[in-house]
C-alpha cells in the first residue's frame, strides 16, 4: 500500500512507470455524476500517459471473470487490444464479441474479417463478428454489452477512437466510462 500526495493522476502514471505495471484497475464511484465524470476523465489521462491498459470498474462492475469480452472496432485495427483480448479470453475460456457499426460509406465487413482473422491464426478462442446498426458507437456498444450480459469492454484511449476532434471525442470517452455498468478497459494502440 502507498499513500502519494500531489496530482493523483500524475503521481499515479509516475508510480506505474517506477514499478512497471502491466495493467492498472481503477475504481468509478457511484456517488454523483461529477464524480464519475471527474474518475473517467483520470482513467483516460493515465492510460495515455502510461501507455498501460487501465481498467474502469463501477460499483456494480464484477472483475472475477470476463467470460464475453467486447471489442468494438473503429475505421483501423488495433492489434495492441486484439493481443490483449486475445490473451484475456485465452485466459478466462472467453469468447470475444468484435463490433462495428454499418454507417455511410465505410465498410465494416472487410474490417471485421481483418480482425476475425488476425484472432483466428493466433488462436482458437471463440470469436464473434457483428456488425450493428446505430449512430453512435460508445451507445450501440453498451447496449450490446447489456443485451449480451458482457463482461468486459474494452476501447483505444479517446483520440484513437474517431478521426473527429473536440467535444464528440470526450463525449464518446464519457459514455463508456461512467455510462456503463460493465467494466471498460482504456489501451492506447502504442
Amino acid at each position: 500500500i502507498s499513500l502519494l500526495e500531489g496530482n493523483s493522476v500524475n503521481k499515479l502514471a509516475e508510480y506505474i512507470r517506477d514499478f512497471e505495471m502491466d495493467m492498472v484497475i481503477m475504481g468509478l464511484s457511484s456517488n454523483t455524476l461529477l464524480r464519475r465524470i471527474v474518475y473517467s476523465s483520470s482513467v483516460n489521462k493515465l492510460a495515455k500517459k502510461t501507455n498501460v491498459p487501465v481498467l474502469a470498474v463501477g460499483s456494480k462492475g464484477l472483475v472475477h471473470h470476463f467470460k464475453k469480452i467486447i471489442l468494438p472496432l473503429y475505421d483501423e485495427l488495433s492489434l495492441r487490444r486484439i493481443r490483449m483480448a486475445t490473451t484475456l479470453a485465452s485466459s478466462f475460456k472467453s469468447t470475444i464479441y468484435m463490433i462495428t457499426l454499418r454507417q455511410g460509406n465505410n465498410t465494416p465487413e472487410k474490417i471485421l474479417k481483418e480482425g476475425l482473422d488476425i484472432v483466428q491464426s493466433v488462436s482458437r478462442i471463440p470469436v464473434h463478428g457483428v456488425i450493428l446498426e446505430g449512430d453512435n458507437l460508445a451507445k450501440t456498444t453498451i447496449d450490446f454489452a447489456k443485451h449480451i450480459n458482457g463482461d468486459l469492454i474494452m476501447i483505444n484511449k479517446p483520440e484513437e477512437k474517431h478521426k473527429m476532434t473536440g467535444w464528440w471525442t470526450k463525449l464518446y470517452n464519457k459514455i463508456l466510462s461512467y455510462g456503463s455498468e460493465i467494466p471498460v478497459m482504456t489501451m492506447s494502440n502504442q
